[in-house]
């Protein structure tokens, strides 16, 4: 859904080289020209060393994925160019520090320019760490920016630091702008359109973007430990979060974090914590506190690859089962899932709002691409939101000791919730089952009537609008069913199939439980298949679709799962369903003549 300009720029180098500084800032320069920006990243999971990647995608329309290859590559080092030489496209240019990398005489390159970064660096600014600022300078040159764009930018980000330090990176920028203009003369395919900025924009991380929106929904409370690819919440709202009256605090490991989240959750505050799949599990138990004291809270996972330490710092869609399924008993909870930065904002402020009115923990699920990848979108207008808060009983003043219900059977199986210290109501909440009263209650019938009060509040979750977005030709019989990250590159491909020939319509889940079971139906009804693209091996949602149609559908779902640790492109996605859509047609054509047959 790019506009006429679509341009694709990858850096790959040394973790410590300054690739990831180089990228944002060079990408922040382009989003400064009014250009939409699209970032992609794998940092190495070592603190320093191992290989890491930026890609960013620009276009003067909207971008819906990372690109399926790079019009552009710069390689830093050898491994830089081993590692992406097969991501750039054919014709694509190939740009190379010829000091740290020989890329091979025969290339899929359309032109090859050695760019001496880490001499220019070394000999005439005094360090071979400029070489980052040297790039910089470099792209910028070839897009045509403003210098004064670029030099301002550097002046934010290392303006603070000492005086040597800014004075050589704008000396190593200016190197990189100035190398260009002397001895490239042929970049004008990279020259940027001029665009009319109309609405305002901020660019942020997909981290960033839940923080903010967390910030948004009023959260008052944050209790979390450091993961990655989460912790970048954490360190958002340690920054903010105060200025506003908050508390964040970074406590000793996730079972901690959670169970402070439900002491704050219990004392009225809107609360969150945030982590990735091995410390979710550790909050399983916490969860379940929470679930029976009917406590709001929301749980932010980003999801990571694999099991264990696994690969922290690449993607998978691997904890639905976990977020959905891990409990001693019953513990249903509501799970949702954004689909880009701009979602990231205003998902986590559902969230909390879902949190508060069903008065249930909520659990957040991204990924790590989503995490860390930077995106533009039109600055969140904070007087549009709409904040939930929990229901509260009706003030009452009497001596006499009212006859409080805290989990009373009302008809929506929400009960009011009165706060210790504002409410002259009070009440015992453990992790013992209890009755209306919150008194202990262990007898078989008191268990049932509040095991179904605790299930069908959340089923009624279901309800709630706006949760699922329909795309593509409604009359067309293959559909793509898609949730979280995915749902970018399955929008790209829905243009792409249509460019084909191929007619396909798409149906993004934002709430993935409960289950969106009556808007799935209607979808898939009149499908000859459904394709269900999924960044985990056992395809985890199509499993719990399929287990929620078995005996009352018949249309295929077909599972499209891949366990690379990267994100899907666009191009996958589109031969995958054409493909689908060329087997469905010719099997539905042999079963038609076999009915034709037999009916002969």
């Amino acid at each position: 859904m790019a506009g006429k300009f679509d341009l694709t720029i990858r850096v790959g180098g040394e973790g410590g080289e300054g690739v990831m500084s180089a990228g944002e800032l060079t990408a922040l320069g382009f989003v400064r020209l009014g250009m939409n920006v699209y970032t992609y990243r794998t940092n190495p999971p070592e603190i320093k060393g191992g290989p890491a990647m930026f890609q960013f995608r620009l276009s003067d329309g909207p971008v819906l994925s990372q690109g399926d290859a790079a019009d552009f590559l710069l390689c830093f080092n050898q491994e830089a160019w081993i590692l992406n030489g097969d991501s750039l496209r054919e014709g694509g240019t190939l740009m190379y520090d010829p000091a740290e990398c020989e890329p091979p005489a025969v290339t899929q390159a359309g032109r090859v320019i050695p760019l001496p970064l880490t001499q220019i660096a070394k000999d005439e600014v005094g360090s071979a760490r400029a070489k980052n600022v040297v790039a910089v300078g470099v792209m910028a040159a070839f897009a045509g920016m403003p210098m004064s764009n670029m030099e301002e930018l550097v002046r934010l980000k290392w303006g603070k630091r000492r005086a040597e330090v800014l004075d050589s990176n704008l000396k190593g920028l200016a190197l990189g702008y100035e190398y260009v203009r002397q001895h490239i003369t042929e970049h004008e395919e990279m020259r940027l359109p001029v665009i009319e900025k109309t609405e305002d924009r901020i660019i942020m991380s997909g981290n960033d973007a839940a923080a903010f929106g967390a910030l948004a929904g009023g959260l008052e409370c944050f209790f979390g430990y450091p993961i990655t690819p989460a912790t970048d919440i954490m360190e958002w709202l340690a920054k903010r979060l105060p200025m506003v009256g908050g508390t964040v605090v970074q406590t000793e490991d996730e079972i901690a974090a959670i169970t402070a989240c439900c002491g704050a959750s219990f004392a009225g505050a809107k609360v969150a914590t945030s982590s990735s799949g091995p410390g979710v599990s550790l909050m399983v138990e916490g969860l379940g506190l929470a679930v029976m004291e009917e406590l709001p809270l929301v749980v932010f996972d980003a999801m990571r690859a694999g099991p264990s330490t696994g690969m922290p710092t690449k993607t998978e869609q691997g904890d639905i089962n976990l977020a959905i399924l891990a409990a001693h008993g019953d513990a249903p909870r509501i799970v949702v899932g954004p689909k880009d930065v701009e979602s990231c904002f205003y998902t986590a402020v559902d969230a909390l709002n879902l949190a508060e009115k069903y008065q249930t923990p909520v659990i957040y699920l991204t990924d790590q691409t989503l995490s860390t990848r930077t995106q533009t979108f039109r600055t969140p207008d904070a007087t549009k939101l709409q904040i939930v808060s929990r229901r509260r009983p009706a003030m009452i003043e009497t001596d006499e000791a009212p006859d409080y219900k805290r989990y009373e059977l009302s008809p929506d199986h929400i009960s009011p919730m009165a706060i210790p210290g504002r409410d002259n109501l009070p009440y015992v909440a453990t992790g013992l089952e209890h009755n209306e009263h919150a008194h202990i209650d262990q007898t078989p019938a008191g268990h049932t009537i509040m095991s179904d009060k605790r299930a069908r509040k959340i089923e009624s979750a279901a309800q709630e609008p706006g949760w699922t977005e329909e795309l593509g030709d409604q009359k067309a019989d293959i559909g793509i069913l898609c949730w979280g990250s995915t749902a970018g590159p399955a929008r790209e491909a829905l243009e792409i199939l249509q460019e084909r020939g191929v007619s396909a319509k798409m149906l993004f889940v934002r709430m993935l439980w409960p289950m969106r079971e009556a808007e799935i139906r209607k979808f898939i009804t009149g499908c000859r298949a459904i394709v269900l693209p999924e960044l985990n091996g056992s395809g985890q949602y199509a499993q719990l679709v399929r287990s929620r149609l078995y005996g009352t559908s018949n249309v295929p779902i077909v599972r499209y799962n891949k366990v690379t640790g990267l994100p899907f492109g666009a191009h996958e996605i589109a031969d995958f369903v054409e493909e689908v859509s060329v087997q469905y047609k010719a099997s539905s054509m042999q079963v038609s003549a076999t009915m034709l047959h037999s009916e002969s």
